[in-house]
């Protein structure tokens, strides 16, 4: 017993002595406009905003707090908030985590074998991942490409896929105010062929569309300034463009099935969820 002690060491504790769990605590912090006591309940709502203006001079759709309170909800965790109007808010979240067990090694030897073996299984399948990654993403990009081509066939006596011969590059006007969604959209497009003019608003769009012609307009509903539904109703009574003229679909995070005939009332051929 008395050897199996110097084994262990001076600094050997007993494991059940030990915390198995522990909470962490995250705030964040802005110095925006602040919250008023009255909205606190609804901000973790789906599709909820404090009021219209926020997304009407900010943007955004309303889902950002609502998918961090579920995703922490099931992390078995909290989140707080703290508010003042005109000084910002503070976003207090805490989260539950596990502590893993570990015992310390036997002995030096056994620490340095156990690194090198680690190693070279780690080193063996990354180099397996790599070599195996590059056929399979052109494969997968091939078959993309194949399909994009395919899906762009026209069929004769259609009403304007019939127009659209293969190869066809149009021209697209995309109105996103986001700029992460703004690059996104370019480069789907610009991958299979496209040209693609940005405006961040309604307003711009309507600018680019008296100056010049586009074959496509994709309209995101909730922007700063003139929103899609203004813009698009803007398009076809002030401008005069025909949804045979002049196609807009509409980009929405909110979008439901039942809520079509409306975009296709105010103006727009279509309109599709994102993300696209």
């Amino acid at each position: 017993q008395q050897q199996q002690q110097q084994q262990q060491g001076p600094n050997h504790h007993d494991q059940s002595s030990l915390p198995s769990s522990c909470r962490l605590r995250f705030e964040i912090s802005d110095t925006g406009i602040g919250i008023h006591d009255a909205h606190r309940k609804i901000i973790f709502d789906k599709y909820r905003q404090a009021n219209a203006s926020v997304a009407r001079n900010y943007g955004g759709t309303g889902l950002g707090l609502a998918i961090c309170k579920n995703l922490i909800d099931i992390m078995g965790g909290t989140i707080q908030l703290e508010s003042e109007l005109g000084k910002g808010s503070n976003f207090i979240v805490e989260l539950p985590f596990d502590i893993p067990f570990r015992s310390p090694p036997q002995n030096s030897n056994h620490l340095a074998v156990a690194k090198k073996r680690k190693l070279d299984a780690d080193g063996k399948s990354v180099t397996t991942a790599r070599a195996s990654a590059s056929p399979t993403a052109a494969s997968a990009s091939a078959s993309a490409t194949k399909n994009n081509k395919g899906n762009n066939k026209g069929t004769k006596g259609g009403a304007s896929s019939g127009e659209e011969e293969e190869g066809k590059s149009l021209d697209v006007l995309v109105v996103e105010d986001n700029i992460v969604n703004q690059k996104m959209v370019k480069a789907m497009l610009n991958r299979i062929g496209h040209k693609v003019t940005i405006a961040e608003n309604g307003q711009v769009a309507i600018d680019n569309l008296k100056k010049r012609m586009y074959d496509l307009v994709l309209m995101d509903i909730q922007m700063p300034i003139l929103d899609g539904i203004e813009a698009t109703k803007q398009i076809r009574s002030n401008l005069g463009f025909s949804k045979t003229c002049l196609p807009v679909v509409g980009l929405t995070a909110s979008y439901e099935q039942s809520g079509l005939s409306y975009y296709l009332e105010i103006g727009m051929n279509n309109c599709i969820g994102k993300p696209a």
